[in-house]
């Protein structure tokens, strides 16, 4: 593989952000094909006392989807796809796993563990998604 490279630095997002820029190269005419991914190892000493200090760090269990949610439990994960033009993926007999036909990105910079509670930052992603792909309604939205 040759062609540009970038690191994406997101947070949480960072995994998505790569898959979003990597779907753009192609739709541009950047690449004909590209690996995109994240990984994360958050159990350097300095990281959990960053946490601690920033207290986003659950006491119990992390719930994210629960309204009395109290932080997160840092974990370990990779995960890197290929993702290439369609024309090019059929034309070599590729198995498609999916198409990305839109996406959205919103954030309401409200609490270091919660959303401000009103859904706003979270409907304005997916509305753009759905925009984005034509109307179509997601198969599947990456929180």
């Amino acid at each position: 593989m040759r062609g540009p490279v970038l690191n994406v630095s997101a947070a949480c997002a960072t995994g998505a952000v790569s898959v979003i820029t990597a779907a753009r190269w192609i739709e541009e005419g950047v690449c004909d094909s590209v690996i995109a991914g994240a990984v994360e190892s958050p159990f350097h000493p300095l990281y959990i006392a960053g946490f601690s200090q920033m207290g986003v760090l659950a006491r119990n269990c992390s719930r994210p989807f629960d309204k009395d949610r109290e932080g997160f439990a840092p974990g370990e994960g990779a995960g890197v796809i290929v993702l290439e033009r369609k024309d090019i993926a059929v034309l070599r007999g590729a198995r498609i796993y999916g198409e990305i036909s839109g996406w959205g990105l919103s954030n309401d910079a409200c609490d270091p563990v919660t959303f401000d509670g009103t859904g706003k930052s979270i409907s304005i992603a997916v509305k753009k998604a759905v925009e984005m792909s034509g109307g179509s309604l997601p198969g599947y939205i990456n929180a």
